[in-house]
């Protein structure tokens, strides 16, 4: 198997094409996994393809495996960060909608420094938490504010 370079010597950003009537794929990115289940089976419940990670390093796995339509992170997780997540994403895989979310930031605005369309408040209404994943399945690479 011989190895692949570019010519920029830069990984280049994976752009994703999605057949109609495919079932919307989430990635659910959290340290708590009670917060990442309950999600999960939320997701799942209501039809969309739904994965699931403790950190940043794992969400890159499963990106890499399988790219999802949209990312839905936590913040504040050891190991990397969704800070960090959010933002190596958005430059490897500009395709997949981004969601940050987190209990220490209030309203739906995201948060300065934050790289995401969207913005959930853990512990707020899950109404707009499932508006927002919605939207993003719709127009991925917008805001939604």
């Amino acid at each position: 198997m011989s190895n692949l370079t570019f010519p920029s010597g830069e990984i280049p950003r994976v752009e994703r094409i999605r057949m109609p009537n495919a079932k919307t794929k989430v990635l659910i990115v959290d340290d708590d996994v009670s917060l990442r289940t309950s999600l999960s089976k939320l997701f799942d419940e209501l039809g969309y393809s739904v994965r699931s990670a403790a950190d940043g390093f794992a969400a890159l796995s499963e990106i890499l495996r399988d790219t999802p339509d949209v990312l839905l992170s936590d913040l504040y997780m050891p190991g990397m960060s969704g800070f960090v997540l959010l933002s190596e994403v958005h430059q490897r895989f500009p395709s997949i909608g981004l969601v940050a979310m987190s209990g220490a930031f209030e309203g739906n605005v995201v948060p300065p420094g934050v790289i995401a369309a969207a913005f959930y408040a853990k512990g707020s209404d899950l109404t707009y938490l499932l508006r927002i994943v919605k939207a993003m399945d719709r127009a991925p690479c917008t805001s939604f504010q």
